[in-house]
């Protein structure tokens, strides 16, 4: 019952249908227009997503839901600054919730979750359609695994929808932009 879903990820083909991808315009105007974010919110739930890598890409988001997300920050650091900048953030935001992807970087991610409280959880990306909390021996979340299809196609309706608003972004507004228009596979050699 979902094509594009079963093509990428289990046949591990390309569906790069125009209707699917973000155009250029689609993404801008979800761009508030602030580079940065002066009305930052010390009691607002706060979202946090990271891509960690060497280079680790964090992003937060406020808002009463995480339906309704207003990003207020998009910044980068190496993975050795990852804990210094989280424990920033744990005293200038209200944490309620996030993910960073547990692959490659299971042991960052782990010690990560430790820190928050297991308010920032490592994520497995799977080809289910279930989101699924992975427990300890005591019931304590371990980690989650979602669909990596299901969540990206999110992002796009948020954007469409006009329920994400980015601001705080800097100088990466280029970077964003093409990130999220290579949400789709490409066929390329």
């Amino acid at each position: 019952d979902f094509l594009r879903g079963f093509k990428n990820t289990v046949l591990g083909l390309a569906d790069d249908t125009s209707k699917e991808r973000l155009s250029e315009a689609e993404i801008h105007s979800a761009f508030t227009g602030r580079e940065t974010c002066n009305d930052l919110s010390k009691d607002m739930p706060t979202w946090i997503g990271i891509d960690v890598g060497l280079t680790c890409h964090i992003t937060v988001g406020q808002g009463e839901t995480i339906q309704n997300v207003h990003v207020v920050l998009m910044e980068t650091c190496p993975v050795e600054q990852l804990f210094e900048k989280i424990e920033l953030y744990k005293r200038m935001f209200n944490i309620v919730g996030g993910l960073g992807d547990r692959h490659p970087y299971t042991p960052t991610l782990n010690a990560l979750r430790d820190q928050t409280q297991g308010k920032i959880l490592p994520c497995e990306y799977r080809g289910t359609k279930e989101f699924n909390e992975i427990k300890g021996p005591i019931g304590e979340i371990l980690h989650v695994q979602a669909d990596r299809t299901t969540l990206l196609d999110e992002v796009p309706k948020a954007i469409r929808n006009g329920s994400l608003r980015i601001s705080g972004y800097g100088n990466q507004k280029s970077l964003i932009t093409a990130h999220l228009r290579n949400m789709v596979r490409k066929e390329e050699p």
